[in-house]
């Protein structure tokens, strides 16, 4: 996580860059804007505390990973960010700042790198052998038999609200053949549909 020095119209301030190198060429950014209002305060609070919570969401908004984690913030970038100045929210204010920041991150160099802050996940939140199973009965009561790893999964459903709704479409087009107890097959992944008669 970087603190980024930025000079907006005159008016001196920073932002935040947080940067996930799980691609070191790359890597996940993300940038929000700080302004003069609580969210920023809190936000600044939290990573100069020295501790904090990560929690991880998916597609469909379901938490599965969380971890304590440390946070290391060195000297240098503990006194900008202790006396950092927070604008007042201006619209334009903040396209600036967010044209501003990915330019930086790209032109950053080693020593923008050693004033970076660590954040080092600890233990986790959630057992690694978590597993996830719908036992509504509404959602299992006219269920035909499907099967599906999790990748076929993700990729039928990743344009989808939920899981949730792909099963419900699932049941609309097959209720005839359940009312019938012609339970269908699908083999999804080779592009092929079959039903028993």
């Amino acid at each position: 996580m970087y603190v980024v020095p930025m000079d907006v119209g005159g008016k001196v301030t920073v932002g935040i860059m947080s940067a996930f190198f799980d691609d070191c060429d790359e890597p996940l950014v993300i940038y929000p804007t700080l302004f003069d209002d609580a969210a920023s305060t809190l936000l600044k609070q939290v990573v100069l505390g020295g501790e904090l919570y990560v929690h991880l969401f998916d597609e469909c908004n379901r938490e599965l990973l969380g971890y304590s984690a440390l946070v290391r913030v060195p000297p240098i970038t503990r006194v900008h960010l202790e006396q950092a100045h927070f604008l007042p929210f201006e619209q334009a204010t903040a396209r600036v700042m967010l044209d501003k920041l990915p330019v930086w991150f790209g032109l950053r160099n080693v020593l923008d790198d050693a004033a970076a802050i660590a954040v080092d996940f600890g233990e986790t939140l959630f057992p690694d052998d978590l597993f996830i199973q719908d036992l509504r009965p509404e959602h299992h009561t006219r269920v035909p038999c499907i099967a599906l790893d999790y990748s076929e999964l993700n990729m039928y459903t990743a344009h989808l609200a939920s899981e949730e709704v792909f099963f419900e479409a699932y049941n609309r087009v097959f209720t005839v053949g359940v009312e019938r107890k012609e339970f269908p097959r699908l083999r999804f992944g080779v592009g092929d549909s079959r039903t028993n008669s």
